[in-house]
This record gives structure tokens, sequence and C-alpha cells, in this order.
């Protein structure tokens, strides 16, 4: 028996997947209800990664800059910083997060809406790279209940027994 924590995110998405083709109808109904209640655009990751990409290469220019440039690149630093801090620490953050993820996987891999299927690509690519912290456990759990028929509406009540 393997662990959850040993788990790649490739795994998880892929057991997510086969979850949700076996439990068709459990997930159409969660996505008609409760899995659409925050839409299905989780935060672009790769979007993230390039701002940090962008702030590594104005940081070896910061000696160089005015004090309003300064200031500028400070707080971009600290937006990235807290979003960090948030995808670590809240986990009403990562839960919603991760209901929008599950949305977005299920219309762009069962609806046969080809946006959606490009959007959750990109996504997911961006999700096994990152490999974000807590997302595979809530992303389980959430499946999990979904699958079974409780709904996300349950993961309060049962999320000490996973």
């Amino acid at each position: 028996m393997t662990r959850l924590d040993s788990h790649k995110m490739t795994q998880t998405v892929e057991l997510i997947r086969n979850a949700m083709d076996f439990s068709q109808t459990e997930w159409k109904l969660a996505h008609r209800g409760e899995l659409s209640t925050y839409g299905m655009f989780p935060i672009d990751r790769s979007m993230t990664a390039m701002q940090m990409e962008a702030i590594k290469e104005r940081e070896k220019l910061l000696d160089t800059m005015s004090e309003d440039q300064r200031k500028a690149f400070l707080s971009q630093s600290r937006i990235i910083r807290e979003r960090h801090d948030r995808e670590v620490n809240d986990p009403t953050f990562v839960f919603v997060e991760c209901v929008k993820a599950l949305n977005l996987m299920w219309v762009g891999l069962f609806e046969e809406d080809k946006p959606a299927a490009g959007d959750w690509h990109n996504f997911q690519k961006d999700l096994i790279c990152d490999e974000p912290p807590n997302y595979k456990k809530t992303m389980l759990r959430l499946a999990a209940l979904i699958s079974c028929g409780f709904g996300t509406g349950a993961s309060s009540g049962l999320w000490i027994i996973f």
C-alpha cells in the first residue's frame, strides 16, 4: 500500500479522471450544483511562474532602479509571496482552487467543451509541474466525496476520516 503523500500529481490526476469516468452520474450532478459554485478557472499557475522569472531578472537590476521602480518591484514580489503563503496556510483558498480545478477538469474531459478541454490541458501541465502544496490531498478528498455521491459540502464533516 502506498501513502497518498508519495503519489505524484500525475497519479492524482489520473486517479481522479478514473473516478470521474466510473461515477459520471455523480459528477454530472456535482457539476450542475456545488462544483460550479466558484466557476472553472483556477488561478493561472503559469502566469505566476512567468512573473517569478521576470522578478528574478529584475532582481539583478534592483541596484540600478529608481525608488518608484524599486517600490513596484517589491510590491510584486510581496503579491507572489502572499499567494504561496495562502496555498500553504489557508485551507479555504486551497479548497476553492481545487473545486475550480475539478470543475474545469470535468468540463474539459467529459462535457465535450473544446475551449475548456484546452484550458484543462494547459492547467494540468502547470499543476503537474508545480505540485502545489496541499492540492493532492484536497483534490482527492473532494473527488472521493463527489464520486460517492456526498458532494463537496460534506467535506467539512468528513475531513478527519481521510
